[in-house]
């Protein structure tokens, strides 16, 4: 139960692709270790062909910020 955020409509939007994909791709990035840019590019390109990666995202999206959190 509980609040389920619209996701899928987040990553939807332009400026919140953009910021996702510099964030994920930035250098000191966790995700940009283990996977490329073009990866994660890629990724968002099938989202907006109509191909759902929402929850891919969201996890890395996650990750990422939890490890900032915990090792920065």
């Amino acid at each position: 139960m509980g609040f389920s955020p619209p996701l899928k409509k987040w990553l939807c939007e332009r400026n919140n692709q953009k910021w996702a994909i510099d964030h994920l791709c930035k250098k000191e990035s966790l995700v940009n270790k283990y996977f490329s840019n073009k990866s994660i590019r890629k990724l968002f390109d099938d989202q907006n062909r109509g191909f759902n990666n929402t929850l891919r995202i969201w996890r890395l999206l996650f990750l990422n910020k939890w490890f900032d959190e915990v090792y920065y």
